[in-house]
């Protein structure tokens, strides 16, 4: 047991080469990237904590690049795969760079960000919904 880290590596989800011990990495959604490995796909734009952006199968795309790509398919498209912001190595979200830019009267950003529940916050909040349409704020496992 002891080994498996050293047989078994945790490797990078977009260049699949191992994660050294000491190089910085970013945690995103339940995968693991080089902090170097963590561009958008189209225009290589490194991206930071904090930076919206959705991820597609192993496909990064950053903000700008999504709302064209995902505008260009026109009508209905499915939701993409993940939409996630990018997080710490612990884990805790980190403050949006642009959260100073999305004050401003922009009545286009007036919209609060789309929350997104993993598998297990999904049936616990649809459990306690069944019991009562009107569930109180503290659900059991749906902690941050």
């Amino acid at each position: 047991p002891q080994n498996l880290p050293r047989l078994f590596p945790r490797r990078c989800s977009r260049c699949l080469e191992p994660l050294g011990r000491s190089e910085p990495i970013q945690k995103v959604l339940e995968r693991i990237f080089h902090e170097r490995c963590l561009r958008c796909e189209l225009c290589s734009r490194r991206l930071r904590s904090g930076d919206q952006f959705v991820l597609r199968g192993h496909q990064l795309l950053c903000r700008g690049h999504c709302r064209r790509h995902l505008g260009n398919l026109g009508g209905a498209s499915p939701e993409p795969e993940g939409s996630a912001r990018s997080e710490d190595e612990e884990g805790a979200p980190l403050q949006s760079q642009s959260q100073s830019q999305s004050q401003g009267k922009d009545p286009k950003r007036s919209k609060r960000p789309r929350t997104i529940l993993s598998s297990q916050q999904r049936r616990a909040f649809k459990a306690s919904f069944e019991v009562s349409s009107k569930p109180c704020r503290k659900v059991p496992g749906m902690g941050g």
